[in-house]
């Protein structure tokens, strides 16, 4: 389908986004993954208002991410 024609010409972005299908991964299924995701959101959010600074946001991504999905299933990245 990704090679079609008729489908790469239906939006000027089609042919963009359906590239990336080779390099995306698979979403979790887990029931905590879209509360996860939100606080992805959150705190995306907070930095880019200004509200918090990139590493604050990041610790209190991991806190929320340590409460929601346990400790021992969080790994802190540098």
């Amino acid at each position: 389908m990704a090679a079609d024609p008729k489908y790469l010409a239906t939006n000027p972005t089609v042919g963009f986004f359906t590239n990336l299908v080779k390099v995306t991964r698979f979403r979790p299924a887990y029931p905590v993954y879209p509360q996860i995701s939100d606080q992805i959101q959150v705190a995306m959010e907070s930095v880019m208002t200004s509200q918090s600074s990139p590493s604050s946001a990041m610790s209190a991504l991991q806190q929320q991410v340590s409460g929601m999905a346990g400790a021992s299933n969080v790994a802190s990245g540098s």
